[in-house]
């Protein structure tokens, strides 16, 4: 069994290990206690961290904030073996919770991307469909000027060659094509019969 520090030693050494765990030089901790309110040099987080300084209880609070811990996080005694079993599997348990977390993030973010894809894909169908409507609808309209030209100058001249009935079959033709066009058009109205 190992032997029971005082509660200065646990303090010291939580500075410490705090201070190392983010990287940050005792000159930089010396700062940040300062600037939040508790005067300090870099001397004196030294001298605390070897146990020739002792801390005071506002010192204690502001170490804790600047850490971003809580105090009985400085100041607690070390868990036990029995107590650190616990904690292993809490935190293994934590860890597994935490990558179902991070999986089902990304497969949460991949179905948002696909499904941000597909409706893109159904916009440029949608639009793709709109626009060989329109080609459609204006190639219509000039098929069937051509129809109406083509039975005004049978009339003009009398044909007696059938243009007349070629035109009312051509007519016939284009308002069959013009009624499936308009069926299948994308807003469900048909198309505007000019674009």
């Amino acid at each position: 069994m190992s032997e029971q520090l005082s509660g200065e030693q646990i303090l010291r050494e939580r500075i410490k290990d705090a201070r190392e765990a983010r990287n940050q030089s005792q000159a930089d901790v010396a700062r940040r206690m300062t600037e939040v309110g508790c005067k300090m040099h870099q001397t004196a987080v030294a001298k605390i961290e070897a146990g020739e300084r002792r801390v005071a209880l506002d010192e204690a609070i502001t170490f804790a904030q600047v850490f971003g811990v809580s105090l009985a996080f400085l100041t607690a005694p070390a868990p036990t073996d029995e107590t650190w079993g616990q904690v292993w599997i809490y935190l293994e348990a934590a860890d597994a919770a935490s990558q179902r977390v991070i999986s089902a993030r990304a497969s949460s973010k991949k179905a948002q991307q696909e499904l941000e894809a597909s409706k893109s894909e159904e916009k440029m169908a949608f639009d793709l469909l709109t626009f060989n409507s329109r080609i459609l609808s204006r190639l219509l309209d000039g098929m069937s000027d051509v129809a109406d030209h083509l039975h005004a100058r049978a009339a003009l001249t009398g044909d007696p060659s059938g243009a007349l009935s070629r035109h009312l079959l051509t007519r016939e033709l284009l308002n069959e094509l013009q009624s499936e066009i308009d069926g299948a058009s994308p807003v469900g109205e048909g198309l505007p019969s000019a674009l």
